[in-house]
């Protein structure tokens, strides 16, 4: 049972040094990213949200991590912790994601689910 405790807390202390660490090398954000998946649920500060998001919608360019990004990005929808205004300001991204040639069948799946749901919301 301890154990477990000092695994969580462990987890949270990494967390919250990723979600304050400034202007990180690209493999530290996706680190990060990986690090936010698991311990998401225990984030309680919008700060924190606005962290990941900030970190998801950066990674929309990168075609290896796009996915994962989308994937968290749907996450924050669905624990309603992301702005209609900064969801909107994937949209550009998203598009290129679509517009690409070399574009993964999931991964454009997953930028046209996120744009159709951007559309049904800015109705």
């Amino acid at each position: 049972m301890q154990a477990g405790y000092k695994w969580k807390q462990l987890g949270i202390e990494l967390l919250n040094f990723h979600l304050n660490l400034d202007n990180a090398c690209f493999r530290v954000k996706v680190g990060s990213l990986c690090i936010f998946n698991i311990f998401l649920c225990e984030c309680r500060e919008e700060s924190q949200f606005k962290k990941i998001f900030e970190i998801c919608a950066e990674l929309l360019e990168s075609t290896e991590y796009c996915k994962f990004s989308m994937l968290l990005i749907k996450s924050l929808i669905i624990i309603n912790r992301i702005s209609i205004e900064e969801l909107k300001s994937c949209e550009d991204s998203l598009m290129e994601i679509l517009e690409c040639d070399s574009t993964d069948d999931c991964s454009y799946n997953l930028a046209e689910e996120l744009l159709t749901f951007i559309d049904k919301i800015g109705e």
